[in-house]
């Protein structure tokens, strides 16, 4: 038997195998004892992770897609029992992909959320009700440590709302290639991340939304944060933005920014029949 053959033996026996254990899950989850151990360990793993309390309503799990909806979930910051939870959704839908199969690495193909409401509270002095890892979380070691590490193909948000410091807004997003990575330090309690995606439209509040690439690295720290930088491009156009931003309950922000805007571009934002030329090349600090 050729090396060739044996690999296509060993292969297809590890998808059996896999195939074998999805339908033993559905099966089992088709138990009611089982599916509430599932959701209460489901609940404990996103406890250990956010160090925050969570509870989850309800969640399903369907072969087809390998997809996954959970219902009714809200994550506790450091706000009190009275006031609203730092994060509330109705609903998340999730369809997994298989990155590695004998590695054992499952990304998300797709993720829709529908109506989540985040609450963010930011006193004078700088504390706010943002959920912070646990004492045992490998991000309380003296260096950074990561918190998470997310990719995913589709990204569909609906009837999103922010509420910060109870100023409310709307925020809708539909994204391509979304990829996120949060670190947290626990010696400088700062939190540094980034944030990319393709192909995105963001709508916020009452404006306009426009199909854009979006590049973002951020520093937040109890009394500032920090844009390093902000880089948005749509079609040949693109803005660049560097910012801190101190004193949150009176925001000040100082900076600087760069912009190339082409008139191709803003004559489609703004929806004019004209086909205007030209180009504006800008820098400044703020």
């Amino acid at each position: 038997m050729s090396k060739q053959q044996i690999f296509k033996r060993v292969a297809l026996s590890a998808l059996i195998l896999v195939v074998a254990i999805l339908i033993g899950c559905y099966i089992a989850l088709r138990s009611g004892a089982f599916h509430q151990y599932i959701l209460s360990i489901m609940v404990s793993r996103a406890e250990q992770a956010t160090g925050s309390k969570v509870q989850i309503g309800d969640f399903t799990f369907h072969l087809s897609g390998l997809r996954v909806d959970l219902y009714r979930i809200a994550i506790r910051g450091n706000e009190p029992p009275s006031a609203p939870p730092f994060l509330r959704v109705n609903h998340i839908g999730m369809n997994l992909k298989i990155i590695s199969l004998f590695g054992g690495r499952v990304g998300l193909s797709n993720v829709e959320i529908s109506h989540p409401v985040v609450h963010v509270f930011v006193g004078a002095n700088g504390r706010s009700n943002l959920p912070r890892p646990p004492p045992s979380h490998p991000a309380q070691s003296e260096g950074p440590g990561e918190l998470f590490r997310l990719e995913i193909n589709h990204f569909v948000l609906r009837k999103g709302e922010i509420d910060v410091n109870d100023r409310q807004m709307p925020l809708q997003a539909d994204l391509r290639h979304l990829q996120i990575q949060g670190d947290f330090a626990p010696r400088k309690m700062a939190y540094r991340g980034s944030l990319r995606y393709q192909h995105g439209v963001i709508q916020v509040g009452h404006f306009k939304p426009v199909a854009h690439n979006l590049n973002l690295h951020f520093i937040v720290r109890p009394t500032e944060m920090l844009l390093k930088p902000l880089v948005v491009r749509s079609g040949n156009s693109r803005i660049s933005v560097r910012a801190v931003v101190k004193n949150y309950s009176h925001p000040a922000v100082t900076g600087s920014y760069s912009v190339a805007l082409r008139a191709a571009d803003m004559a489609r934002v703004l929806n004019t029949p004209i086909h205007p030329t030209g180009e504006i090349d800008t820098t400044a600090h703020f």
